[in-house]
């Protein structure tokens, strides 16, 4: 569904105004050019690009958070594809069937420490910000279970396109923790106050077609079709 080249590359034609209107909110600077060959070593994820189109796969084991060394990453790649004026659309999807799910949890030193502290650490964990700003349209393939700090991940993109067989939601209040990343602001802008009360209060988890008939997602794939 999201390699098909011609696809892709209407898409990318068809939202390109976007690009100016995110570089206008995010008051961003003119993008220089940068050789793809420059492009970093990432062990935690990897990154291809095909006629302008950027695709980051994020290394996601079943049911696994995002952990430090992947979120610097996240981050590191987000500037890359900022500083490359040849990428027009990003595209970030999970490994296999595999999306992220769960939310790395504060380490009890740090949650014992000071509020400085906690800050830092919670700002080593936060990606979500770095892919919003980004000032070209970003597609999320939503291909695993997109939990806590996984929903918060997809949040943070222009388009999501969720595979049939996965759930998403905030279980946050289950844990007795809160989200860090952005989740509890975008998601009432996306699906309304009432339907982000709804799933952040009862930390419930919904469907793909549950998460598209309130706007969560943007389209649902046929089976096994979200990543050909």
């Amino acid at each position: 569904m999201l390699t098909n080249r011609n696809k892709a590359i209407h898409t990318c034609q068809a939202i390109s105004y976007q690009r100016t209107i995110k570089e206008n909110l995010n008051h961003h600077q003119p993008r220089s050019k940068m050789s793809i060959d420059n492009q970093e070593n990432f062990n935690q994820l990897t990154m291809s690009t095909t006629n302008h189109i950027a695709v980051v796969t994020i290394n996601c084991s079943p049911n696994v958070p995002l952990d430090l060394k992947q979120a610097s990453e996240i981050r590191a790649v987000c500037q890359f594809i900022e500083d490359d004026s040849e990428i027009q659309l990003a595209l970030f999807r999970g490994t296999g069937n595999h999306f992220c799910s769960g939310r790395l949890l504060m380490p009890e030193e740090i949650a014992k420490g000071t509020l400085r502290e906690q800050t830092e650490w919670i700002e080593t964990m936060q990606v979500a910000d770095y892919i919003a700003k980004l000032s070209i349209p970003v597609v999320i393939a939503i291909n695993g279970n997109a939990i806590d700090h996984g929903l918060e991940l997809a949040l943070s993109g222009d388009i999501r396109i969720a595979d049939p067989d996965i759930q998403l939601g905030l279980t946050d209040i289950k844990h007795g923790v809160m989200g860090w990343d952005g989740g509890t602001q975008r998601l009432p802008r996306l699906v309304g106050q009432s339907w982000a009360n709804d799933l952040v209060l009862t930390g419930r988890t919904i469907s793909a077609q549950e998460a598209l008939n309130i706007g969560l997602v943007n389209r649902v794939s046929l089976p096994g079709n979200l990543i050909d």
